[in-house]
């Protein structure tokens, strides 16, 4: 065993370099993986919303064109999934403004 207090020194050293090393790689993987699992979260939470919007003047327009009748016939004729969300958005409407529809 040596004994050599330059030895212990530097073994203590290395050791907290390496501690340091892994709470450093640590931290930035996790500030990575947040960052990308945000940005992520928002170009897919954009791409529906404009996807959405896209469909609801659709629906604007049949239902100036033609009432509530070709409205609804419209909206039977999509996806199950976008009839909830299409019926959710049109029974909880909220303008731009501020006020409710």
């Amino acid at each position: 065993m040596s004994s050599n207090p330059l030895e212990r020194l530097r073994r203590h050293v290395g050791f907290q370099l390496s501690l340091w090393y892994v709470l450093l790689f640590t931290l930035s993987s996790v500030a990575l993986f947040g960052l990308t699992y945000y940005l992520l979260a928002a170009a897919i939470q954009k791409r529906e919303r404009i996807l959405l919007e896209v469909r609801l003047k659709e629906a604007a327009k049949l239902y100036e064109n033609g009432g509530a009748d070709a409205l609804r016939e419209w909206v039977q004729n999509q996806p199950p999934k976008l009839q909830k969300a299409l019926y959710v958005r049109l029974v909880n409407g909220v303008s731009t403004d501020g006020a409710d529809s």
